[in-house]
């Protein structure tokens, strides 16, 4: 006798359903935005907001939830963060194969060398960050943005004699990290989301995409160290949908968030493309460029409601991608040469709005079918409404107070970047500067920040009593002919396609080590006079300390 099969359909948990106000959103906020622009959008969530009560709950009182920035990878090594400090817990630290505390492998260029990697496999350190997003909840959080997801790479703590582990290994870990901290916010807020930025979601493990709501595909199309749209459009953008069919059919979602305004072309059609192309899969957009909201042409993109799809992203002949949602149409020209877009639909107006040429479109009638025919400029995105175009009002507006603390800046007279310090033994490098489309030395190149909570007495070492001056590659092309030899042979690529970003953002060290001069440690000056290497003193202000080098003949 054959046993029967049940056609019952296995019920996903509540607390795994990602919420509806997610999966229907279109475009969203990012950072401390005017309440003029938030109250004027449609946005129903903003992230890397201020952790501040009454932002987030003045963002509720608004109709939208509030986001605050954590991380669960790293964290600065000097100074409060995420309710606690790592100098004073540096059994949470992760333990490289030598027996060495991790440095932070994002951002070499800026503090992060500073930041240390994070155990993820240790108690300690799982009941501390819990602890302050239940901090984030009670204060009204809709969850967290939570940046830095990763693989998870070998910890030796236990190896070294540093910490204890909890799970087998990093990823089991952090993947029951989220696990807790998803529950703690449906308990919070049924309501609540995780939120989540691995940078790519096609190689996001699976592991992690069945405790979270949402992923982020960070420097979507245009990002800050290029000045071009980068990556191949058909292959790392378009079709992002179908890679991850799994997880979207799961009702997870995607914030594509685009770095905008540093390529050659204008940032409106920088604009119009990336918007395009992240709803032609129904995902979530941002331009994550502040001077976007004041430009009307462009922040009308986040004041429309263009609904849900109605058919999936389709392509024409002439090479264009279109799909038509319930109040209009996206369309991409992913192509070097103009197109010509004709799409016969049953078009619920008489006119279509061009919501980037500000012009009405005839819907041409032709026996008892309705069309239009359109034509796109190359590498251009266009978004046609049905709807009569929204009008945007301005609001008073709101400032957040910020307190002070008692702060030490640390700076080298000449500047050199990446000096080394020891602040009570911890150690801290200078900045040497950051990427843009170009390598900036920027306005803290040759300094670094402590921060201290209360008063009291601190020993301050300089470790580099002689230092050469830094060069580095003075663009990005150059220091991608640096990498060149090194990355390639290391990389799967196919013929044409570009390497990922991330492996191209070390300034002061892009493949090759370039020295300069050689410089001499001879004193300290500023509020602090002294020729000695290792001075105490005593913070009870803000306070600044020049260490002095004189060139070597």
């Amino acid at each position: 006798m054959k046993k029967k099969i049940s056609k019952q359909r296995h019920k996903i948990p509540k607390w795994l359903k990602t919420p509806e106000w997610l999966t229907t959103s279109e475009t969203y906020g990012f950072t401390a935005v005017p309440w003029h622009i938030i109250k004027s959008s449609k946005w129903r969530f903003v992230t890397h907001v201020p952790h501040s009560k009454e932002y987030l709950m003045a963002l509720r009182s608004n109709g939208l939830r509030g986001f605050p920035y954590m991380t669960f990878y790293q964290t600065w090594i000097n100074k409060q963060f995420q309710g606690a400090r790592l100098s004073e817990h540096t059994d949470w630290i992760e333990i490289d194969e030598h027996g060495h505390w991790k440095r932070t492998g994002f951002w070499e260029s800026e503090d992060a060398k500073n930041m240390y990697c994070t155990c993820a496999n240790t108690k300690g350190y799982r009941h501390s960050v819990l602890k302050y997003l239940e901090h984030l909840l009670d204060m009204g959080a809709g969850g967290i943005f939570l940046d830095n997801l990763h693989p998870g790479s070998k910890c030796y703590g236990p190896e070294y004699g540093k910490h204890k582990h909890l799970y087998p290994d990093q990823q089991t870990a952090f993947a029951s990290l989220l696990k807790e901290a998803r529950q703690m916010i449906k308990k919070k807020d049924p309501e609540g989301a995780l939120l989540v930025n691995s940078a790519d979601p096609v190689t996001l493990p699976d592991v992690y995409w069945q405790w979270i709501d949402c992923e982020m595909s960070e420097s979507y199309i245009c990002t800050w160290v290029s000045t071009k749209r980068w990556g191949d459009w058909y292959k790392q953008w378009n079709g992002m949908d179908k890679k991850i069919s799994k997880w979207i059919k799961a009702g997870k979602q995607v914030c594509c968030l685009s770095y905008v305004g540093h390529t050659t072309n204008d940032i409106k059609d920088d604009c119009y493309f990336c918007y395009a192309s992240a709803r032609l899969m129904n995902m979530i957009w941002q331009a994550g460029n502040l001077a976007v909201y004041d430009m009307p042409d462009i922040s009308i993109l986040y004041q429309i409601e263009i609904g849900q799809p109605l058919t999936p992203e389709k392509e024409t002949n002439t090479g264009i991608h279109y799909r038509i949602y319930k109040n209009g149409i996206v369309a991409v020209n992913p192509e070097d040469s103009p197109a010509v877009l004709e799409i016969i639909y049953k078009f619920p107006t008489s006119q279509i709005l061009d919501l980037y040429e500000k012009k009405q479109i005839k819907v041409e009638f032709n026996n008892r079918t309705r069309k239009i025919k359109v034509k796109l400029p190359p590498q251009s995105g266009r978004v046609y409404l049905f709807d009569p175009m929204p009008t945007s009002y301005n609001q008073p507006g709101t400032t957040e107070k910020e307190t002070g603390n008692l702060d030490i800046t640390i700076e080298t007279d000449p500047p050199l970047g990446k000096t080394q310090f020891k602040v009570d033994g911890i150690p801290l490098w200078t900045y040497s500067g950051r990427w843009t489309t170009k390598y900036e030395m920027g306005d803290n190149f040759g300094r670094c920040f402590i921060n201290f909570d209360k008063p009291g007495i601190h020993t301050i070492e300089v470790i580099d009593l002689e230092k050469k001056s830094l060069l580095v590659a003075k663009s990005y092309e150059e220091a991608y002919k640096f990498n060149e030899e090194i990355e390639i042979n290391t990389m799967s690529l196919e013929p044409g396609e570009s390497p990922r970003l991330g492996k191209l953002m070390d300034p002061s060290n892009p493949g090759k080590f370039i020295e300069g001069d050689g410089y001499r440690f001879i004193g300290w000056s500023g509020d602090i006079n002294s020729r000695d290497a290792i001075i105490k003193i005593k913070v009870d202000k803000p306070m600044k300390l020049i260490a002095k080098y004189e060139k070597i003949k």
